[in-house]
């Protein structure tokens, strides 16, 4: 008969600490935010868009323009999510 053995609901831990929480900046109708959809769009790059700042118009919610603030370099070897750069308080 084969034995039975317990196995853990616990989920494994990272290694990597989530990404510091910076509140979107609200100033005469506009929304400035770091982009943490990583959508993909025309950029140059081939992984997550986090290094663009995003302006939004509140009423109607509409982007109007979008800034990239530094460029991630492309290292081989590394996993996208490695590479991923967040913006600071």
């Amino acid at each position: 008969m084969a034995r039975k053995t317990a196995i853990s609901s616990a989920l494994p831990e990272s290694s990597r600490l989530p990404p510091p929480e910076v509140k979107p900046v609200e100033r005469d109708d506009l929304r400035y935010q770091q982009d943490l959809d990583g959508a993909p769009r025309a950029r140059d790059q081939d992984f997550g868009y986090l290094n663009y700042l995003q302006v939004f118009d509140m009423p109607n919610g509409q982007e109007l323009w979008e800034l990239k603030v530094y460029s991630v370099p492309v290292q081989a070897g590394l996993e996208a999510h490695v590479r991923e750069v967040y913006f600071a308080p």
